[in-house]
Formats: structure tokens, C-alpha cells, sequence
């Protein structure tokens, strides 16, 4: 199944991806393991350069996430993250759009 998660990068003081932290880290990386497809994108509050990163499991499966910077002005950030979320539902045709913590969709 293919599974796109929108969130945000930063919650409860930590980064998702920096540190490597939480519930909305491991979820996926579960759900990948079980053998589905996962894309994430989340938005970032703080200053953050846009990546891709791959994060995996301890099994080896992996899940991809998009970091979109809000930038100066959150409401362009807001629009861009927008706006790759829908080319990437456009482009990878999810099973499942899953919205979590407090995004903005």
C-alpha cells in the first residue's frame, strides 16, 4: 500500500529528523516494515534547510521524508508545503493520505 503522511518536523521540543524522535517517526517506519510504501512530508517551523531524507527501520525497510522550511513567512512556507504535498499525491497516486500532529492540512 502507498501512504503519504503529512506532518510537521518539530513537536513536544524535538526534530523529527534530527533527532530521530517519536511516534510519528516509528509509525512509519513500522508500516514500512509490514511492507508498504511511505512518503512523508513535514513542515518546519524553525530555520531548516529543504532535504530528502531516508529514514529506516531496523529491519532495513525505509521511509522517505520531505522537510519543507516555512521560511521568514509562514503563510509562503505553508503554500509551498501545499503544493508539494499535492504534486506528490498527483505523482505517487497514495492508498492513504494520513495527516498527524497539528499540520496544517
Amino acid at each position: 500500500m502507498r501512504i503519504i503522511v503529512l506532518t510537521k518536523r518539530q513537536y513536544t521540543n524535538k526534530d523529527r529528523i534530527d533527532e530521530q524522535y517519536g511516534r510519528l517517526r516509528e509509525i512509519p517506519l513500522a508500516l514500512a516494515d509490514c511492507g508498504d510504501d511511505i512518503t512523508g512530508i513535514c513542515l518546519s517551523y524553525k530555520a531548516k534547510n529543504d532535504i530528502l531524507y531516508t529514514a529506516r527501520s531496523e529491519n532495513g525497510n525505509r521511509a522517505r521524508w520531505y522537510s519543507i522550511n516555512s521560511g521568514r513567512f509562514l503563510i509562503f512556507g505553508c503554500i509551498r508545503y501545499l503544493f508539494v504535498a499535492i504534486r506528490l499525491i498527483w505523482k505517487t497516486k497514495p492508498d492513504v493520505v494520513w495527516s498527524c500532529s497539528d499540520t496544517l492540512s
